[in-house]
């Protein structure tokens, strides 16, 4: 936006400091991890999940399956394949002050829109893997003026 000042002396422009740019491009933490009944260590890698699970749900063992950083733009799909052979669909929608609006599908068993705070965890029980089940985990990481 310009103004002019008009009077007696020179012309005045006076220019209004434009609004910071929005990102475009946001990062997401994508973990495969396997759970199950079977003893087993608690992979050291899994210790966030482990914490987050362990008063809720009943397992023996944790371990790491898979790991991969997204990098994607606003609503560009990332696609991970899951040892179930499935597709793991990941759109960031829209960032906001209450976080980070996405788009997660497995192909053929979960299609939801989740709204996750930046460097939150968000934990999505998959499929039965082996003799146990898939969980995985998301999370962004962003920068929001």
């Amino acid at each position: 936006m310009v103004a002019i000042a008009a009077g007696p002396g020179a012309a005045q422009q006076v220019q209004k400091p434009a609004p910071a740019p929005k990102p475009t491009q946001v990062h997401v933490m994508v973990v495969v991890n396997h759970v199950s009944q079977h003893p087993g260590p608690v992979d050291p890698a899994a210790a966030k999940l482990e914490r987050r699970l362990r008063p809720d749900f009943k397992y023996k063992s944790v371990r790491v399956i898979q790991t991969e950083q997204m990098s994607l733009a606003l609503n560009q799909t990332g696609s991970l394949t899951l040892p179930t052979g499935r597709l793991l669909k990941v759109k960031p929608r829209k960032l906001g002050q209450r976080g980070l609006l996405m788009t997660v599908e497995i192909e053929g068993t979960l299609r939801t829109s989740l709204r996750v705070p930046n460097h939150h965890q968000v934990v999505i029980g998959a499929q039965n893997y082996q003799d146990g089940k898939l969980v995985v985990t998301l999370e962004p990481d962003y920068e929001y003026p």
